[in-house]
């Protein structure tokens, strides 16, 4: 995440007020808890999605193998698979529709970014996106994960206690996403699936 620390080094005292400081520690905390196996698991179905609400501000950052949304990875090779490019990002860029939260707390997506890694060159060119970077993926390389992270802005942030993950809907290939969760009041760690998406604080 971009405002907090999520290494294992100590969190900038310079990042102001004790809240976020203790958002910090909650998510240093939680990934610790999970294990460096959980960091570096890559498994096919199966996504992290870290969501962190800051007074009005309600970020979420998601992790998943490129094969859940697009069903390989690696650079688009044929048209149908370039189409496959197309269709899983206009689907990804639609925040509102696949993060679905309280209806009262009038919560908008402001920004969203994606990161393919060494393949962004190759899937923002499929997606009719222009990208500067250079590809550098190694010859053979098997694995390749998307990084997004999607800011909103929320008009009544007291009223925020639940949203409704929809990226099951849309994605079949997705079937279990870990969620760490940390709020002003709740900071927890939680397995969204097909069958139990919503997530309530």
């Amino acid at each position: 995440m971009q405002q907090c620390c999520i290494s294992l080094a100590p969190c900038s005292p310079s990042l102001g007020s004790m809240i976020r400081i203790l958002k910090c520690a909650a998510i240093v905390g939680m990934w610790m808890a999970c294990g460096a196996k959980a960091h570096e698991a890559h498994v096919h179905g199966m996504a992290k999605l870290e969501v962190v609400q800051e007074d009005s501000v309600l970020t979420m950052h998601l992790e998943s193998p490129l094969a859940n949304f697009f069903g390989f990875e690696r650079a688009p090779r044929t048209s149908k698979e370039r189409d496959a490019v197309q269709r899983g990002m206009e689907r990804l860029r639609d925040g509102d529709a696949i993060f679905v939260t309280s209806p009262a707390a009038g919560c908008r997506l402001k920004s969203v970014a994606f990161d393919f890694g060494a393949l962004t060159p190759a899937f923002t060119a499929a997606a009719g996106q222009h990208s500067s970077l250079a590809s550098t993926a190694p010859p053979g390389n098997e694995h390749a994960n998307l990084d997004a992270e999607y800011t909103f802005n929320c008009k009544a942030p007291e009223a925020l206690h639940q949203m409704d993950v929809k990226l099951f809907e849309v994605f079949p290939g997705l079937g279990r996403i870990n969620v760490q969760l940390v709020t002003p009041k709740s900071q927890a760690g939680r397995n969204l699936t097909r069958g139990s998406s919503r997530l309530s604080w």
